[in-house]
């Protein structure tokens, strides 16, 4: 089943993939970032990288580019995330879609936001109930830690940014809060040990949830001032 898919996913790369993607200009080789007039910047990932939650799901992605080009730089933007993507399936995509592996080659940037849809199988936003043994928290760090080393393998200079997970309970007294604490503490400790750069969006949004999410309307994603923030810790970093 799993497998199964893997291959719809992939065949979302080859067959339904946005044509801008492709129309898009491709960055070359060149000095550092900031001082280069063109920057290929590649997201990958979950909802959260796609925009959803946004506007127009003009998510943190689009507005970390818009930061880019105020910059006086030429930025060609290529968005790869899929809503309800898992670390697992990310890890495949980036092992065996070609399209992924060109477009990583010829990045300079790299953003990732993964492992919020893993969770969830420990965190029961319905009932409010936290599995400390959940299993997922530990596939998400084996297949977050092979997708780095995968990227790095295809382009060792890539500048990558991962955004960290939030706390999606809004009551910070319950038992089930500090319970997914535990969670999140295990997983985004891991991140950082990683070769990649981690966006903080967990401190940012902590005591912030009803501020930079929907959460009041039942739906955890970043609104528009979520996502703005998550902008900002990328153009900042």
């Amino acid at each position: 089943m799993f497998k199964r898919k893997v291959w719809a996913l992939l065949l979302v790369f080859l067959v339904i993939l946005p044509a801008q993607v492709f129309a898009l200009p491709v960055g070359d080789g060149g000095p550092t970032i900031g001082k280069k007039e063109r920057i290929t910047l590649v997201a990958l990932g979950d909802s959260i990288a796609y925009g959803t939650g946004a506007d127009d799901n003009y998510g943190y992605v689009d507005r970390y580019a818009d930061y880019l080009r105020e910059r006086g730089n030429q930025v060609n933007l290529q968005n790869y995330a899929i809503p309800g993507l898992t670390t697992e399936e990310l890890q495949s995509l980036v092992e065996y879609s070609p399209i992924l592996k060109v477009a990583i080659k010829k990045a300079d940037i790299v953003t990732i936001s993964i492992g919020g849809n893993d969770l969830l199988e420990c965190i029961n936003l319905e009932t409010g109930d936290v599995d400390e043994d959940c299993s997922s928290a530990t596939t998400v760090l084996n297949s977050f830690h092979e997708v780095i080393k995968t990227i790095k393998s295809y382009n060792n200079d890539v500048d990558i940014k991962t955004l960290n997970i939030y706390n999606p309970i809004l009551d910070v007294q319950s038992e089930n809060y500090k319970k997914a604490e535990k969670i999140l503490h295990f997983v985004n400790t891991s991140f950082r040990s990683s070769h990649s750069q981690i966006m903080d969006v967990y401190s940012a949004f902590q005591h912030n949830l009803s501020k930079y999410t929907h959460i009041l309307e039942g739906d955890i994603h970043p609104n528009d001032d979520g996502h703005e923030v998550i902008a900002k810790l990328h153009y900042e970093d």
